[in-house]
């Protein structure tokens, strides 16, 4: 396959991407670039808008998931969903590489891309794994409610654990970073493309927030505070969304006379989760 001079321009999504390399095989013509979404930068090659064509998609689907096999399919898959430089043209290496060496390309790691995706994902796993136990949600009208601002597109992997961990409850969470929306309720769970904006917390869960927040400051031991240790379990770039790292507000009145009992409520998955 040659090397061509375009640019190929598509709308950031999964199935827009398999027809970019419906397009590049049609062509017989590996692109200069492909750009998705929001992604896409000024560029001196001519650029090429590939359409989102459903059985297109299907079509590249089919090859890869039946012939490649599933590690290939796999490792394409979720390397789309990581933050690697140019990981469309990385998969699409892997799928040419793939052409070749069949199923076997997966673990062809002295190639740079297959051994880049396998990288990238491999991060993308360590984050998700992260965030199972970093995030903290805060119940705005019988919904649990988070915002995340992840490296990776990791709400699909998120989805699994928490639709099982909280089968009862309705959950939405919000990733700033690639605006996706994850909801669970019954068991379920799915991914929708949207802007959020969540409402503040009233009265009683702002309580709740500061309760917390003096609970996570009094079980400190102040003579064996390690922020360097502290950093390194739970990086900095997580804090902005965790509640007991937001500065303390003094409690009302009535709630110094609250039983230490209610300290035990975000264990129950009904606020914040102690992980």
């Amino acid at each position: 396959m040659r090397q061509g001079g375009e640019v190929y321009r598509y709308d950031g999504t999964w199935k827009g991407f398999l027809c970019c390399v419906f397009t590049c095989f049609e062509r017989r013509e590996a692109p200069a670039d492909i750009q998705g979404g929001e992604g896409a930068q000024q560029s001196l090659y001519p650029a090429r808008y590939v359409v989102t064509d459903p059985e297109q998609a299907r079509r590249v689907a089919r090859w890869l998931n039946g012939t490649l096999g599933p590690e290939v399919a796999s490792l394409a898959r979720e390397g789309f969903l990581s933050s690697l430089p140019q990981r469309e043209m990385h998969i699409l290496r892997l799928l040419l590489l793939a052409r070749r060496l069949g199923p076997a390309a997966a673990s062809a790691h002295g190639d740079r891309s297959v051994a880049a995706l396998r990288t990238a994902v491999y991060q993308m796993h360590q984050e998700a794994h992260l965030l199972t136990g970093f995030i903290r949600f805060v119940e705005r009208g019988g919904v649990l409610t988070a915002t995340i601002s992840p490296k990776h597109q990791v709400v699909q992997r998120l989805g699994p654990h928490f639709s099982s961990r909280f089968p009862g409850e309705r959950i939405v969470i919000f990733d700033d970073t690639h605006r996706l929306a994850l909801w669970c309720r019954g068991g379920r769970w799915g991914v929708v493309r949207a802007s959020v904006q969540f409402p503040p917390p009233d009265a009683a869960e702002e309580q709740w927030r500061q309760l917390w927040k003096r609970f996570y400051r009094v079980i400190g031991i102040e003579g064996r505070e390690n922020p360097r240790c502290r950093m390194t379990h739970m990086p900095k770039r997580y804090w902005k969304h965790m509640t007991e790292m937001e500065e303390e507000a003094p409690l009302p009145a009535h709630a110094e006379r609250e039983s230490p009992g209610g300290l035990l409520r975000p264990c129950a998955g009904k606020g914040d989760m102690i992980q």
